[in-house]
This record gives structure tokens, C-alpha cells and sequence, in this order.
């Protein structure tokens, strides 16, 4: 009796969004279409868009000109690790296309990735190369129609959900993550 009712409290304390922590990011609110959560270490909010498919350019306009800025391997595992999360906890549908898109491109300069507002705007925050977890051939900037991958995203190439990075073609479309900073929060 007392398991079920712990068991059903857990559930609600999920479900509601009412502060639940995975992977030190707060789980906010499921908005039907994508979900919430806080990086109160950071100060950093995050809105996964799972149901929606856009192009990386799109998706920067979407995002308020602020897609992810994952540049380093903590906050990529912090990411990783609640996406996984909650999907496994039905919360999260798989993203569109195996993929997140994130705000880093080499549009500029081939294999200088950059975090970007916009198609040609940089904040100047870099994402080296030599950063895991790349996937083993990637970047490849792999040419289709004249065109190369220049924009980059949390990609679940082989649907075990061990998300990685890669570059893929700016015109496709997928899910993706935008940040925003949370108003209320001194960052630790």
C-alpha cells in the first residue's frame, strides 16, 4: 500500500514539472509540444522542441536568435543525460529526424565551428574540434548538391540514444534547442 502511494506521488512530482532534477537540470513544464528546464547552476534555460522540424536558419529565428551554445563536455553530458531521461520517461518524443539542432556552424570558415545568432551573426564562442563527442567521422562536411554540413546537432545517428555531435546540412529539417538566461538566478 505504501509503495503505491510513494510510487504515485513520484509520478505526480514528474509530471507536473514541479522541480524535479535530472542530471542537474531542473525539469519546469511540458508544454505539449516541447519541454522546459533550468540550468540553475548557469542560469540557463532550456526548451527542447521535439515536435517541431524547422532548418537550422528557422530554428535560430524560432530560438530568438538563441539555439544551444553546448561548448563544452559538461553541459553536453548534462543535455544528453536528461534527454534520455526523459525520454525514457515518455515525456520527450525522439527528436525529428535523429537530431537536435544546436547554434554552432562553420558557415563562416570550413571546420571552425562557431556559435551563431543567425546565419551571419557570431557571439564568438568557439566549439573545438577536438571537443567530444564527435561521431568517429565527423565532422565530414559531406557535399550534396554543391552544398556542404556546415550547421551542427545533438544527432542519435543510431537510435540507442548516445547522442553525438555532427555536422549535417543547414536546410534539412529537425528538433531542436533553444537557451534563454533565467532572470531570477545567481549563477554558482
Amino acid at each position: 500500500m505504501y509503495c503505491v502511494i510513494v510510487i504515485v506521488v513520484l509520478a505526480n512530482l514528474f509530471w507536473t514539472g514541479s522541480g524535479v532534477v535530472i542530471s542537474n537540470l531542473e525539469f519546469k513544464s511540458d508544454e505539449g509540444n516541447h519541454i522546459v528546464a533550468h540550468d540553475n547552476d548557469n542560469c540557463i534555460g532550456y526548451e527542447f522542441w521535439f515536435d517541431k522540424k524547422m532548418s537550422w536558419d528557422e530554428a535560430a529565428d524560432a530560438c530568438g536568435c538563441k539555439l544551444a551554445v553546448v561548448n563544452d563536455r559538461s553541459l553536453f553530458n548534462k543535455l544528453r543525460r536528461f534527454i534520455n531521461q526523459v525520454m525514457l520517461d515518455n515525456r520527450l518524443q525522439k527528436p525529428k529526424n535523429k537530431g537536435y539542432w544546436i547554434g554552432a556552424s562553420d558557415k563562416a570558415e570550413e571546420l571552425s565551428f562557431e556559435f551563431y545568432c543567425d546565419s551571419s551573426t557570431s557571439s564568438g564562442i568557439t566549439l573545438p574540434l577536438e571537443y567530444p563527442p564527435w561521431y568517429e567521422d565527423q565532422p565530414n562536411n559531406h557535399m550534396r548538391d554543391g552544398i556542404g554540413q556546415n550547421c551542427v546537432q545533438m544527432w542519435n545517428r543510431d537510435g540507442n540514444n548516445a547522442f553525438k555531435l555532427d555536422d549535417d546540412w543547414c536546410a534539412d529539417e529537425k528538433s531542436f534547442i533553444c537557451q534563454f538566461p533565467l532572470s531570477c538566478c545567481s549563477p554558482k
